[in-house]
């Protein structure tokens, strides 16, 4: 029974539903023919057509790239090689297969060319849209070929074959090839020479249909039997199928891909809207150790902590996958109206309320210590932080002075903020010892009271400080001078000096800073250091300077 399926099958005969007559078929052959032919017309078109398809493809134009397809020549070797093959006419599928392969040797060439021009603007979205091929593609180039071949057997709809021409879209996919080449992006130029050859496949059979049912095979060639259809086109058939399955498993990849980006999209959109003000900017993810690593940047007027990512990745991992790794990249974003901040959060409010009670309050403190201070010339107040602890306002107030502020002032102060501010202070100065002097004398420092330096005593005490100071930090650029004396014994001028440095100061450090100063104070000169160890240190290196209130202001 199979034997006799079997030949039936071979023996059954189509019957061509359409006929042209002799002359026109005559005319659309050698209409054919030409356009196959591997003319000087035939290559000029093309290295025009790439040129306009890779620079639209690199600005990223769809109009330009249309106008590429328009004057594109690749598909007319194309319906040679079908015309050929229907016919078994091995002078015009040599003709048509050279003009082809010259034709895509060209292109991709001419495009690798422009893609090493050292001026890039990067993958456009019309070059990545070619490097992925789906089952759509084939669909869509096989129903253009048939289009494009009936187009060319009926004069009536001739004008149709530009826009088939814009359809199939052959020297675009050759184009992005090229440029992906130049660029080194390999499995992208692989993606894009496959939808040219998907192209290519299709229409070369859907136009060999089509010359068949036409009639434009010649008699003693023609092909009448089923079998003999299959025997002829057999390898192309197969080698589209094959490619349309390939095509399909990316199909389905990439729809996965989508519904895994809006899965995505949505979840953590509707997750950080929880949080006021906040909103996602962008998403991305990738596949690492078996794990989807998700990273979400959100623009917010306050960063999304550990806790409020652990909330999100646990929604993710139930709604989306399991295997779900996110990082959320916080934006500090501010958004105003004329009234203000747009997003702002209840707590954050309230915080900012007490931020501004406690500014106000700070403000009235300083005013009223500054006040108190006018007792005790010189003092001035740099700094002043409050720690309210057990309903008690612990004021910490920083203050320059030429004496130290004692613990009977302190309560003066003291009670005076109590008295206008009405509420519990507890009130602690930190006194910075300050020297100011004028030209003529030390300002506002009992230790010179009665015996104030004046004229050229003046001018050497400070040029011994000035110099004392700088020999110092050439040997140890973090030592700071505390303070020190000098004396005349004998042919001796002994000059006793402490300072606070992070290493001890040995005596061939002492020796070459009395040299400096034998040089230029006081050629006698005999110098005691006695080195207080300590220094600020940043992550770089040690500050220069000794200020004991920085450390102040950082710690309160």
């Amino acid at each position: 029974m199979l034997d006799q399926m079997l030949m039936k099958f071979r023996r059954f005969r189509f019957k061509r539903p359409l006929r042209i007559d002799k002359e026109n078929q005559d005319r659309i052959y050698n209409n054919i023919c030409t356009l196959s032919q591997p003319s000087f017309s035939f290559y000029l078109m093309v290295i025009l057509s790439t040129i306009i398809a890779s620079f639209g493809l690199l600005v990223g134009s769809t109009a330009v790239v249309i106008g590429a397809m328009l004057v594109a020549p690749l598909m007319g070797p194309i319906f040679g090689i079908g015309l050929g093959l229907s016919n078994g006419d091995q002078h015009l599928i040599k003709n048509a297969v050279i003009s082809e392969i010259a034709g895509i040797i060209l292109a991709v060439t001419i495009a690798v060319l422009i893609g090493l021009i050292p001026i890039r603007l990067g993958l456009s979205p019309e070059i990545l849209s070619r490097t992925q091929p789906t089952i759509y593609d084939i669909l869509i180039a096989l129903f253009s070929g048939f289009a494009g071949a009936y187009a060319m057997v009926d004069d009536k709809i001739g004008s149709a074959l530009p826009g088939v021409a814009i359809a199939t879209a052959l020297v675009p996919p050759l184009a992005s090839c090229g440029i992906c080449l130049a660029l080194q992006q390999w499995s992208l130029a692989g993606g894009a020479f496959l939808l040219f050859f998907v192209n290519f496949l299709a229409i070369e059979l859907a136009a060999s249909i089509v010359y068949w049912v036409y009639g434009l095979a010649k008699p003693e060639k023609e092909i009448t039997t089923l079998s003999a259809f299959m025997h002829r086109f057999w390898l192309s058939m197969v080698i589209l199928v094959f490619v349309a399955i390939f095509m399909t498993k990316s199909l389905q990849q990439i729809a996965a891909s989508r519904a895994l980006s809006e899965s995505l999209q949505k979840t953590i959109t509707t997750q950080v809207a929880a949080y006021t003000g906040a909103r996602v900017a962008d998403i991305r993810y990738q596949y690492e150790d078996d794990k989807l690593q998700v990273m979400a940047e959100v623009l917010t007027p306050q960063e999304i902590d550990a806790k409020q990512v652990a909330r999100i990745e646990k929604t993710l991992q139930t709604k989306v996958d399991p295997a779900i790794q996110l990082i959320v990249r916080s934006m500090i974003s501010r958004d105003y109206d004329r009234s203000g901040y747009v997003f702002i959060s209840e707590d954050e409010k309230a915080r900012r309320f007490l931020q501004n009670k406690q500014n106000v309050f700070i403000s009235k403190a300083s005013g009223i210590l500054k006040e108190g201070l006018q007792l005790y010339p010189g003092s001035n107040l740099v700094d002043i932080q409050n720690v309210v602890e057990k309903g008690v306002n612990n004021l910490y107030a920083v203050i320059r002075t030429p004496n130290v502020i004692s613990p009977e002032q302190v309560a003066v102060l003291e009670e005076q903020l109590f008295e206008k501010l009405k509420v519990p202070i507890h009130l602690t100065v930190r006194s910075v010892l300050t020297r100011d002097v004028d030209a003529a004398r030390y300002l506002y420092d009992e230790k010179y009271v009665g015996s104030q330096l004046s004229g050229e005593e003046l001018r050497f005490h400070t040029q011994l400080e000035k110099t004392l100071s700088e020999e110092l930090k050439t040997y140890e650029p973090a030592a700071n001078l505390l303070e020190f004396n000098y004396a005349r014994k004998g042919n001796v001028f002994l000059v006793a000096a402490k300072i606070r440095t992070p290493v001890v100061f040995g005596p061939e450090q002492v020796k070459q800073v009395e040299k400096g100063l034998r040089k230029k104070i006081e050629p006698s000169t005999q110098l005691i250091v006695r080195s207080v160890l300590g220094a600020d240190a940043t992550s770089e290196w040690y500050l220069g300077e000794y200020d004991d209130a920085l450390l102040d202001k950082v710690t309160n």
